[in-house]
């Protein structure tokens, strides 16, 4: 009885040079289709107790984000809360709080200033408070100004920043810090001084306070299994977040401007997945806009965060299948049996196509050989697509599944020339064996003729010839046969 096949829908998406892969699994009773898992390591919520306390007065910067120097007499103004509406119709405003300190800001009298923007000028007003009181239920106080008598008045006063002088801060205790006094601060690893990063945001998410880190270029985010990062990968102007309380930012030097971190076992390998994910989504974007699949990416343009969440899952878990290439080379005339890799430029190694062979190195990517077992696949189809093979080819599957093979060929007597015309059914447990045993393919090495660059008296010279000045090296798929004894082979001839 004929085995029943299908195609695997999860099948990689590569480009036309390398189409021609198929895999296939049988049809067991009651089966059910495994789907493949995508792995992403998401940066997961840390329970904490606030132990730190920040007080959020922000000082007033000018409008190029800068702040006063201290040798210049002008005050320095610490923003505490803005003038959202008038109350009632003696004058009195309804003020937006913006400070940790209400009570002593807002119903305490005495001089505050008022920050005004009309059109393109900016002016700063001295007025005085007379009293204040807080209105419950609606997050705001009312506020009494002097000389502020009518609503005609008060409404000319909505808007307004109002302000204190940095002067007039209060004194805080062990453990209390200004925010805007962190930012800038550099972050050190506290078991072995190494330099984190700088702090350059505090925010507040409810539970707890959070510092935002810019890492610096020299710090080492450790992998899942405790690796240092590759050097090529380059950590500066990334952005993490880390709660600020006294368990994770036990020291807090404000005179040296640094405070030094003991961050929870697992969270510094969180931020390089996390990160790991987002290069490899870049990276898959751009090789699908170089497909010109760049419809894929529509989708960020509508939807919610947990759509965009998953096409960002099923982009990054897209397979790039690319012609595996290797370095042309020459034949040393100073040294004989000895080879020189050729450049194509000063910046680039000239190379050529492996051939068909190459395909064994792609199951070595992405771990495609052990996903493809987790999702039942028993025999993967290799073939090069032309008008005698499309492709899905059952009756060599029958046979190969038949006999118990582990490779199986269908050829044909008006084929020229075999590794552009073949059609092959192999066993994945076979594919394994042959990614580690690379060393039993065979490679040819065919003169062709290249033009090359080299240096010569320090000038990079273009070396072209009219004869065959290089070998091109190349295997074919039918080398896998020198690992594959000739007992688990099956041949088919097509004759008309």
């Amino acid at each position: 009885m004929q085995i029943p096949t299908f195609t695997t829908s999860q099948r990689p998406l590569i480009p036309p040079s390398l189409s021609g892969i198929i895999t296939y699994t049988r049809f067991k009773p009651f089966f059910q289709t495994k789907h493949f898992p995508i792995p992403f390591h998401s940066l997961t919520q840390t329970s904490v107790v606030k132990a730190i306390t920040i007080n959020h007065e922000a000082v007033i910067a000018d409008d190029n984000n800068n702040i006063s120097n201290d040798d210049n007499d002008e005050p320095r103004f610490i923003d505490i809360g803005y003038v959202s509406g008038v109350h009632g119709f003696q004058g009195d405003v309804r003020v937006k709080p913006k400070t940790d300190f209400p009570e002593l800001r807002f119903s305490t009298p005495g001089r505050r200033w008022l920050r005004q923007r009309v059109m393109s000028d900016e002016s700063v007003t001295e007025v005085e408070l007379e009293e204040g009181r807080e209105h419950y239920g609606k997050n705001c106080w009312i506020l009494k100004f002097r000389g502020i008598e009518s609503v005609e008045e008060a409404k000319m006063l909505i808007g307004a920043t109002l302000l204190v002088t940095e002067e007039d801060k209060p004194e805080l205790e062990d453990g209390e810090f200004y925010s805007h006094d962190l930012n800038g601060m550099r972050v050190f690893m506290k078991e072995n001084g190494k330099l984190l990063g700088t702090v350059i945001n505090v925010f507040n998410n409810g539970a707890n306070d959070l510092l935002q880190i810019s890492l610096d270029s020299s710090f080492d985010v450790l992998d899942k299994n405790g690796k240092p990062r590759p050097e090529e990968i380059d950590a500066s102007g990334q952005l993490v977040l880390l709660p600020f309380v006294e368990a994770i930012v036990p020291d807090v030097d404000m005179n040296r401007r640094e405070m030094h971190i003991t961050p929870p076992k697992g969270l510094l390998e969180e931020w390089k997945e996390k990160k790991k994910f987002q290069r490899r989504l870049i990276a898959a974007k751009k090789k699908l806009y170089e497909m010109g699949q760049q419809h894929v990416s529509h989708g960020y343009q509508c939807g919610e965060k947990e759509q965009w969440s998953l096409l960002s899952h099923q982009i990054v878990g897209v397979w790039f299948l690319e012609e595996e290439k290797l370095p042309v080379v020459s034949r040393s005339i100073e040294e004989e049996n000895k080879y020189k890799i050729l450049m194509k430029s000063p910046w680039e190694i000239l190379q050529s196509p492996i051939g068909s062979g190459g395909f064994i190195s792609l199951f070595t990517k992405h771990s495609i050989a052990d996903n493809l077992t987790n999702m039942g696949v028993e025999y993967v189809e290799v073939c090069c697509p032309c008008e005698t093979n499309v492709g899905g080819n059952s009756q060599l599957l029958g046979l190969v599944n038949s006999r118990e093979a582990r490779l199986g060929i269908q050829i044909s007597p008006k084929t020229v020339d075999p590794d552009e015309n073949f059609d092959m059914i192999l066993s994945l447990d076979f594919i394994k064996k042959l990614t580690k045993q690379s060393y039993k393919l065979q490679f040819d090495a065919t003169p062709k003729t290249n033009s090359f660059v080299e240096n010569v008296d320090k000038d990079w010279v273009t070396v072209t010839s009219s004869t065959p000045n290089s070998y091109e090296l190349s295997c074919s798929i039918y080398s896998s046969l020198n690992a594959c004894p000739l007992d688990k082979v099956c041949i088919v001839e097509v004759r008309e």
